[in-house]
């Protein structure tokens, strides 16, 4: 992919009606054009962005995988960087944000206080930027890749490349997708502990019904809660869907592990 020509697309609004083939709209609201900071952001340059959050105010905000910024399109439409320098390395903890470097950030949340929450991947930590201050701190890992420190304080956490982060309804616990270490991990944010919730370190497929803590998985990708204390593990190459439940059983919803389209 040509990253001069990456772009957003959202879809605004689907066709009404209860026609199956009825397609919804898209359109175009950052990259594509040449613009940088302070341009309109359908008339700015993404260098491979990722993933995207929303604040209260609805003001998007979105990570550069390979260009390395953490960029914002406010209620004006106006693209700016809150974090980053570019430059594909780690540093400026304690220290303005735009200053920051990080590497190879795949998503981030927002906190209930406006706050950002980055998973910056291959450095192995995940990163809070104070939205007031504009001041950036690690709140989980040590940089060092591995994993260790459940039940303790996450900065001491080893973990094994975090591709998402997520937040619960409620937005005080954090879901950690860490991958190399096919594991499902939560933060609590208000004490700062680290905890497994799913996966026990080994690669297969989870036998419906078991402890999700005891079980395998393939390769988690992505994390997310529901209103009613669910958590919904997404497989890339397992091909499947899994859930665990409230009281911390595991089970698929979706997809045979098999690569294919059907069912529908």
């Amino acid at each position: 992919m040509n990253m001069i020509s990456c772009a957003i697309l959202l879809v605004l609004s689907l066709a009404g009606g209860n026609e199956p083939n009825l397609a919804g709209r898209l359109t175009l609201v950052a990259g594509g054009g040449q613009g940088g900071d302070g341009e309109r952001a359908e008339r700015a340059s993404l260098t491979e962005p990722f993933g995207t959050a929303f604040d209260s105010d609805d003001a998007m905000f979105l990570v550069e995988l390979s260009g390395g910024r953490v960029r914002k399109i406010g209620s004006d439409g106006i693209l700016r960087t809150i974090a980053g320098t570019g430059r594909k390395a780690f540093g400026g903890d304690g220290g303005p944000a735009v200053k920051a470097e990080f590497n190879g950030m795949h998503s981030l949340a927002t906190a209930r206080n406006g706050d950002v929450i980055v998973a910056d991947t291959w450095n192995n930590r995940v990163r809070r930027i104070n939205i007031r201050t504009g001041t950036i701190r690690t709140i989980a890992g040590t940089g060092h890749k591995g994993f260790s420190g459940d039940g303790g304080p996450a900065t001491a956490a080893e973990f094994g490349g975090v591709y998402c982060v997520s937040l619960d309804p409620t937005r005080e616990i954090l879901y950690l997708t860490d991958l190399d270490n096919r594991r499902i991990r939560t933060l609590d944010l208000t004490t700062g502990i680290v905890t497994t919730i799913a996966g026990n370190g080994g690669k297969g497929v989870p036998v419906d019904g078991d402890d999700a803590r005891s079980s395998p998985l393939i390769d988690p990708r992505a994390a997310a809660a529901d209103n009613n204390g669910n958590v919904y593990i997404l497989e890339r190459s397992g091909h499947a869907l899994r859930v665990v439940d409230r009281s911390g059983r595991i089970r698929t919803v979706a997809g045979t592990g098999e690569l294919g389209s059907s069912g529908d």
